[in-house]
């Protein structure tokens, strides 16, 4: 009895364990790393402030990866960031858009959009450090 009772045991806190580790897995099934990308983003030779940017996994060339933001800092830096994972983004290419706030200059308008924006941006593994967008 003493014996059925420990497999019992340990065949529950096995099942337990597994259901611990399937759950802590990636959903995004291949478990991509996050590669990191910081840069800056310039409008007339000015960091852009009061914004934010995104990147927008580019289906077209072959990208269905998740989204990556970040709030731009006062001098126009921003490091991305992949929610819930943390700090960067998954490799791939990205179209690159903003939510620019209140500005409302005309020659900024396409980049409020995924569909309109002229930039976007291919992320290595390695990621990408020190990249600058200049919005014109």
């Amino acid at each position: 009895m003493r014996t059925l009772l420990a497999l019992a045991r340990s065949v529950t806190v096995g099942v337990f364990c597994l259901a611990f580790l399937v759950g802590c897995g990636s959903s995004d099934g291949g478990g991509a790393k996050l590669a990191p990308v910081t840069g800056k983003v310039l409008f007339k030779n000015e960091g852009v402030t009061a914004a934010s940017i995104y990147f927008h996994p580019d289906k077209e060339k072959g990208n269905r990866g998740e989204m990556a933001t970040a709030v731009l800092q006062l001098d126009g830096s921003f490091t991305m960031t992949t929610y819930p994972k943390g700090d960067g983004v998954v490799p791939g290419s990205y179209k690159v858009s903003f939510d620019l706030g209140r500005r409302n200059e005309k020659e900024l308008v396409p980049y409020r959009s995924e569909k309109t924006t002229p930039l976007s941006i291919d992320v290595p593994e390695e990621g990408v450090e020190g990249i600058i967008f200049e919005l014109k």
